[in-house]
């Protein structure tokens, strides 16, 4: 991987080149495994950190380049270091300690961002799939701009008005267990 420059991996995440993703897990799990460990954590919390650290790259890279001052080891690194302590954090509710670690570790404010961004995005999915698969299907085809009427027709030749009434009870019920959700608490507060 030394023959990578910091160039060449983000544009690798970028366009999910698998040989690009497999050196990086190949040669910076590891250290991520060792830190978890010796922190108190399971070999399954590193894989969950690594992966999640790797999508909020990935998300954010979607969006705008990321400059990195640094080598991508640390970068990746000290994303990894705040989403386990986060974690951690998240767990004791010890949010002061976490807002520490952040000025301590200067991570840029954007990371802090995506990582929210990405756990508001794990607590929509997560609630998104207790809908019932009507529910879920209704949802998805509105999303993806559907027409009414071809939901209508893909639902099973129902009205357009019953898609319409469906949908608003589905959006209600996910947005009501979103907000019952005790990690829906910090984010309203902000």
């Amino acid at each position: 991987m030394e023959s990578l420059n910091n160039e060449l991996i983000i544009e690798g995440i970028r366009s999910q080149n698998p040989y690009i993703l497999n050196q990086i897990y190949t040669n910076y799990f590891p250290e991520i495994r060792k830190f978890i460990i010796d922190n108190n954590g399971t070999i399954q919390d590193a894989k969950d950190i690594f992966q999640e650290a790797i999508i909020i790259i990935y998300r954010k890279l979607k969006v705008e380049n990321i400059v990195i001052t640094k080598s991508f080891n640390l970068y990746l690194i000290g994303v990894c270091r705040y989403l386990w302590y986060r974690q951690v954090a998240f767990v004791k509710n010890e949010s002061e300690q976490l807002n520490h670690f952040a000025e301590y570790e200067r991570l840029p404010e954007f990371e802090i961002d995506e990582v929210e961004k990405n756990d508001k995005y794990k607590l929509y999915q997560f609630h998104f799939k207790q809908l019932g698969i009507d529910c879920q299907k209704i949802l998805e085809m509105f999303l993806n701009n559907v027409p009414i009427k071809e939901i209508a027709r893909k639902m099973g030749n129902t009205s357009e008005n019953y898609i319409k009434s469906r949908k608003y009870k589905c959006k209600e019920q996910l947005v009501n267990n979103i907000k019952n959700d005790p990690r829906f608490a910090k984010y309203e507060k902000k």
